[in-house]
């Protein structure tokens, strides 16, 4: 008993000589105590934001991904497309011995005050015989009044039979033929599958005078068609 007196009295004395000091290091644990927890927890906060954000660097990775094959299978659908009606249009060329043959896409030009569409089209396709210099760059965005032909086609969506122009009678129609050079012109409307016309497909020739047969409009009408489904769906 006397000697846990004597040790207590001990134990008081040593922390009336060194409190100051005990207090100054158990300060410096508990900030060090207080600094690892701290760096614990912000280590473990930086970990989870990195965790997030490579979780959402990989959903926009996947999501571009996703997209660019889709832009892709698009891109190589448009160019097959484009690639089976230029196809097509040699072969026009060929079997009809055309020296142009040329595909003109319609697209709304504005409007005027009175709120009438102008109505445009761009020449979108086009082959030509060795001899005969393309035109496609220059026919774009061109009002279908500057053309009596392309307003016909339109309108009366006929299909245009010009075998021999210098048996036209229309004066008009026949100078305006004559000054491009052209001696035959045919030409069929093109439509979308709700019969609505997307544009118009042409047959030129300059050298000679070409009359084509029944079965050669049947057929030129049957490969319009097979190139308004392609337009259609590029």
């Amino acid at each position: 008993m006397l000697l846990n007196i004597i040790s207590i009295i001990t134990v008081i004395d040593l922390f009336q000589q060194y409190g100051i000091v005990i207090g100054i290091v158990l300060l410096f644990f508990l900030i060090g105590y207080m600094i690892i927890t701290n760096s614990t927890k912000r280590i473990k906060q930086q970990e989870e934001k990195i965790d997030q954000l490579y979780s959402r660097i990989d959903k926009l990775m996947n999501k571009i991904t996703d997209e660019g094959n889709d832009m892709t299978k698009k891109m190589m659908s448009f160019a097959e497309n484009a690639n089976k009606i230029q196809i097509q249009l040699y072969h026009l060329l060929q079997i009809f011995g055309a020296e142009r043959v040329s595909i003109y896409e319609f697209h709304n030009g504005g409007k005027n005050l009175a709120g009438v569409e102008f109505k445009k089209c761009s020449n979108t396709y086009e082959a030509v015989s060795l001899e005969t210099k393309p035109i496609i760059k220059e026919m774009q965005n061109l009002p279908l009044s500057i053309n009596p032909l392309w307003s016909q086609v339109l309108t009366t969506r006929d299909e245009i039979d010009i075998p021999s122009v210098q048996n036209v009678d229309d004066k008009f129609l026949k100078s305006y033929l004559e000054i491009q050079s052209i001696k035959s012109y045919y030409s069929t409307i093109l439509q979308d599958y709700d019969n609505a016309p997307i544009g118009f497909i042409t047959l030129e020739y300059y050298t000679v005078s070409r009359q084509l047969l029944e079965s050669d409009l049947e057929n030129f009408n049957e490969i319009a068609i097979k190139i308004a489904v392609l337009i259609n769906i590029k």
